[in-house]
């Protein structure tokens, strides 16, 4: 299979260590692990290696959102002030977290430097300081888009008050095993060094001399923001990826109505759709396009210290394509990866 020659050649350039796996029609039909999951103890990856999959965990968090508005305990367009009364922006609804059309404070410039950097902040402390301070929107609420990591925190903050669950136990209930994903958690922290799971793969970083060094310990923020979840602290396997594709298209089918609106595009208030980039919109938790030969495409790209992953879903060829590393290589992987969804319209 040329896919295969494919990751091989970019394992052989050290453009790629990790995992890939491509399924069609709920059957798996390419599935490779190439490398190390844990370089010092010569570990090698398997099928059940999970990774920290970043923002592609946003997708899960605004599912607990939806599963939360199926039950009536809420509305897209409530606003954040129904849950937290003292929250400083009274205009930005939960649609507005989902879909980054909110205009909140930028995180890394107006918000990470002012956080105690001995000690580890999450969810409670960002709140705790937007409320203090109020500082100003980037933009007025829903006219423009930009990414915020912070609006899922938020969102995954609100799910713990509306459910009265911890989002870990919140999101183990309700979305991962109904979906059958018995090897992904939705944690309350993002240091690797404090998850407790045996097949975790180890993040590395590469360095121009080609020695790699352990993510956590060349960026030290991986501790002082440890305790943020909801944007990015799903840990899983590839095969349970695929497994929530599967749930996804069967869900799609039997209540399209509900779970659709995970993949509408953005709206202004005039009613004209808002593209992230030419031909590019976003949905809750999903970057929204049209491949001409593939039809519709849903994806997320997730990027933490030592770790990339690709998620991408062709509904209307009932395709997954999904790719995680645990090295962030010297040498790029992108031309590797557009190669092989080159090569899926042959499926």
């Amino acid at each position: 299979m040329k896919i295969d020659s494919i990751v091989r050649a970019a394992h052989e350039k050290k453009a790629f260590n990790g995992n890939v796996l491509i399924a069609k029609g709920g059957r798996i039909v390419f599935e490779k692990s190439m490398g190390f999951a844990d370089f010092n103890h010569k570990i090698p990856l398997n099928e059940s290696t999970q990774f920290q999959i970043a923002s592609v965990s946003k997708q899960f968090t605004a599912f607990g959102i939806m599963v939360l508005k199926k039950r009536g305990k809420l509305n897209y367009d409530d606003k954040v002030k129904r849950f937290i009364p003292d929250f400083p922006y009274p205009d930005i609804s939960l649609r507005h977290l989902m879909q980054h059309t909110s205009g909140l404070p930028d995180f890394w410039k107006d918000i990470r430097p002012h956080l105690d950097t001995t000690r580890a902040n999450g969810n409670a402390e960002m709140i705790a300081y937007l409320i203090e301070k109020k500082l100003p929107l980037r933009f007025e609420t829903g006219e423009k888009w930009e990414y915020s990591d912070i609006g899922y925190d938020i969102l995954a903050s609100i799910i713990e008050i509306v459910s009265g669950q911890a989002f870990d136990q919140f999101m183990k209930k309700e979305v991962f095993r109904p979906a059958g994903m018995k090897d992904s958690e939705g944690l309350l922290v993002t240091d690797i060094r404090r998850i407790k799971a045996k097949n975790l793969a180890r993040g590395y970083l590469e360095h121009s001399s080609g020695r790699l060094e352990l993510a956590h310990e060349a960026r030290n923020f991986v501790h002082y923001l440890g305790n943020f979840y909801g944007d990015g602290s799903v840990i899983a396997t590839l095969r349970d990826l695929k497994r929530w594709d599967d749930a996804l298209l069967k869900m799609m089918k039997s209540d399209s109505l509900h779970f659709g609106a995970a993949y509408e595009a953005i709206r202004r208030k005039d009613g004209s759709i808002l593209e992230v980039q030419k031909g590019v919109s976003y949905g809750f938790g999903w970057g929204l396009r049209v491949d001409p030969k593939m039809g519709r495409v849903y994806s997320h790209n997730g990027g933490h210290p030592g770790f990339v992953t690709n998620y991408f879903r062709y509904p209307d060829r009932q395709v997954v394509l999904i790719v995680c590393r645990n090295v962030e290589s010297q040498v790029a992987f992108s031309p590797y990866l557009q190669a092989i969804r080159d090569l899926l319209p042959l499926l």
